[in-house]
């Protein structure tokens, strides 16, 4: 993924709920992302529902016009809490609440990685 897409939002502020321009939660991140590439992508709650707009994909498939979304599950009931978006192969940006908008390797997540998802609409 070009880097110029993303460059201006790295060291924003975590915000709850967050859309921006000021501030990001890990979903508001997604949207702003792939909006950023001309896909809108819908507000849906977590759970069922929006499992059906993401579809399974693989680490190796992705493309520079492809965001990977890293689906990051807690071991307990397996319930998604947490996105980010593969920028480089095994670099994720998120929203991170203590650091804000970052890049983290995908290593430090590896054990809460339930999966990596396209949009599928």
């Amino acid at each position: 993924m070009d880097r110029i897409l993303f460059s201006d939002l790295l060291l924003k502020k975590y915000e709850k709920d967050g859309r921006g321009p000021s501030g990001f939660d890990c979903y508001g991140l997604v949207i702003e992302m792939y909006r950023r590439i001309g896909i809108k992508v819908c507000e849906c709650p977590a759970g069922e529902g929006a499992k059906s707009i993401w579809k399974p994909t693989s680490l190796r498939c992705s493309t520079s016009k492809n965001i990977v979304i890293v689906a990051i599950a807690p071991k307990k009931d397996g319930i998604i809490t947490h996105a980010g978006i593969v920028v480089k192969y095994n670099q994720m940006l998120h929203a991170s609440e203590k650091k804000g908008i970052c890049i983290e390797p995908l290593y430090l997540y590896s054990k809460f990685i339930e999966g990596y998802y396209e949009y599928a609409g």
